[in-house]
């Protein structure tokens, strides 16, 4: 004997929730979608926006503390970040520049350079850079005579008077070189916000396909 069940309409409660669930999938989904792409887009129009192009990464001839030479050519289609350093006392720069290195130390396409006027023994150079955890390949410690790192600091990378009340002299910047060798901006290297905005656009400014993993730990802002 056959049974046909009796058809039940599905009750009011069932009808307001399939409702909601088209809704939800027809109209607030895409908007929501829309929004959170859109604002993506204008974070990335902000980031670019607030880059500059001040020069070339210029021509130089280094040296490292065991001698090896170090020229512009090793930064040629890399991501760079380029530092100067007092070393007759502490490196006012010196934090900011590791703390950036952190979180690309496993990208090869990121390097890192920072340039002194004063050569320092290599042993004891060596040494230090060792205890730091710093692959000396990754950031090189380039020496020069005085004229040539002056010519460097103050004519090659010189910074825009713009940028002065915000980053300060040229000794406390960390200086963004972006892929085509474009100078793009100057960071206060003392100033934990900058030093994340410069990671998010460094991030932002390699080629999708290269791109790695960063490890990035966002330090409180004070």
């Amino acid at each position: 004997m056959n049974t046909i069940m009796e058809y039940k309409p599905p009750s009011r409660a069932k009808k307001i929730l399939i409702n909601i669930v088209l809704l939800f999938m027809l109209i607030i989904f895409p908007a929501m979608s829309w929004y959170y792409l859109n604002s993506g887009a204008n974070f990335y129009r902000g980031i670019m926006k607030s880059l500059g192009e001040y020069g070339n990464m210029p021509a130089f001839q280094l040296n490292e503390p065991d001698g090896t030479l170090v020229t512009d050519k090793k930064y040629d289609k890399k991501l760079s970040v380029v530092n100067f350093s007092d070393t007759q006392g502490k490196e006012p720069s010196f934090d900011g520049m590791k703390y950036v290195y952190d979180q690309f130390i496993d990208n090869p396409d990121v390097l890192f350079l920072t340039i002194e006027s004063s050569v320092r023994d290599s042993v004891t150079f060596g040494s230090e850079i060792i205890e730091q955890g710093i692959d000396p390949v990754k950031w090189s410690f380039a020496f020069g005579d005085s004229s040539e790192v002056a010519s460097l600091r103050n004519d090659a990378f010189i910074m825009p008077d713009s940028l002065e009340k915000i980053v300060g002299t040229i000794d406390q910047a960390l200086i963004l070189v972006d892929t085509n060798n474009v100078i793009r901006n100057y960071y206060l290297s003392s100033d934990s916000t900058q030093l994340n905005k410069m990671i998010t656009t460094m991030s932002l400014l390699m080629p999708r396909d290269e791109k790695a993993s960063i490890k990035f730990e966002r330090e409180k802002e004070k």
